[in-house]
């Protein structure tokens, strides 16, 4: 069996990096990442649906040859231009002297911004336009902003494949199947927290309304430019990313702390015990000096209620605990349920102007909070055990 094998004609020939450390210099990724690529052959033209990083371009080469029938490569269809996906292009157009480029007027500006593309090694499609490959054609869908403005879909009606582009992606390089079957897919969809959170968290309105673009299609199997390939789990994926999206959590709590000397974490630790038997869910706490800003904010993202504290310094907000503010307000974060405490030795108030500064930005009201002065345990819990209770 030719597990790369989607459906007659279509294959997998994507690639996996287990070798980056950083997922756009910025995000760690210890499971790595697959950049995600599909052959599609008809009886008059073969197209290849997204390339891969450059550094990859070797065996996403080799695999094309692998997989392809008859050799050729008539077109390169770009849903998205992030160079993660189109890195590739000017290798493969070298390689494929028939080859063209598919993409919308966005994407192809962006083709000739970053690799000097050729007008003639390009062509332009509208949304809802059809490419005839022979005995398959390729339907593409705009969906800007799933989280690019050129971003479409390309949707394989013969087969009921909707190729996704990043929508429905995740980390994790993949483990030998592509597919969604036979194997434990937990680990992806812990990805898919992350990656969402990361990437795509701001553009939720957007991933609504692609979702709603193809809502009405007969959908069996979801191929994304990362992760796993959703046949089995279809219907998860896209509850899943329907609920992130829409901004409905899930019961729970993240609480989020900064500490330079433990004063500030015996608050953490007291309000997380507290939490617990208050609410009875589940409940994450994050010491932000020591974990990814990527593990935070999907935990953010993914719970209903968030509580955040920081020492004060220089009067202001703790740096990992100010990122995170920042953070949080630049995806426009939603539908939480927002606390906040803080130590000082000197300042009383300095570090909660900061937090009314960041939940007016975010027009999210704080429903309680605390201050300890240095360390002054006992003499606070009233206030934290207010917190608790406001989560109720």
């Amino acid at each position: 069996m030719n597990i790369n094998l989607i459906a007659p004609g279509v294959s997998y020939v994507g690639v996996d990096d287990r070798r980056k450390i950083l997922f756009e210099n910025l995000w760690p990724i210890p499971r790595g990442v697959s950049y995600n690529s599909y052959l599609v052959e008809g009886t008059e033209a073969t197209a290849l649906i997204d390339s891969v990083e450059v550094t990859e371009i070797g065996d996403l080469v080799k695999h094309i040859s692998q997989n392809s029938a008859s050799g050729a490569l008539h077109y390169l269809v770009v849903n998205h231009m992030e160079p993660d996906h189109s890195g590739g292009i000017p290798e493969l157009l070298r390689i494929y002297p028939e080859l063209k480029i598919v993409g919308n007027n966005k994407t192809l500006e962006m083709c000739q911004g970053f690799y000097g593309v050729p007008a003639d090694r390009m062509m332009e499609i509208k949304d809802g336009q059809i490419l005839d490959l022979g005995g398959k054609t390729l339907q593409f869908f705009m969906t800007p902003m799933v989280h690019w403005p050129e971003t479409m879909m390309t949707w394989l009606e013969a087969d009921g494949i909707l190729f996704s582009g990043d929508a429905f992606g995740g980390f994790g390089a993949l483990n030998g199947n592509p597919l969604d079957e036979n194997q434990d897919v937990s680990p992806f969809f812990e990805e898919i927290y992350r990656y969402y959170a990361c990437i795509v968290a701001k553009y939720g309105r957007f991933v609504q309304n692609a979702l709603k673009k193809v809502g009405n299609l007969s959908i069996t199997t979801i191929c994304p430019t990362h992760c796993l390939i959703w046949r089995k789990h279809l219907k998860e994926v896209v509850d899943l990313y329907s609920r992130l999206s829409s901004w409905t959590p899930e019961k729970g709590t993240v609480i989020v702390y900064g500490t330079m000397y433990g004063n500030t974490s015996s608050m953490a630790e007291y309000l997380g015990n507290k939490v617990a038997e208050l609410t009875g869910a589940p409940v994450k706490i994050h010491a932000a000096s020591y974990e990814t800003m990527a593990d935070i904010l999907a935990d953010c993202v993914r719970y209903e209620n968030i509580i955040i504290g920081t020492p004060t310094y220089s009067m202001e907000l703790f740096p990992v605990i100010e990122a995170l503010m920042r953070a949080l307000t630049v995806r426009e974060i939603k539908n939480k349920k927002l606390c906040v405490f803080s130590s000082y030795t000197w300042a009383p108030g300095a570090a909660m102007r900061r937090f009314d500064y960041y939940a007016e930005q975010m027009k999210m009201p704080i429903l309680a909070r605390a201050e300890m002065m240095q360390h002054r345990l006992d003499d606070c819990k009233q206030q934290l055990d207010a917190i608790a209770q406001a989560l109720v």
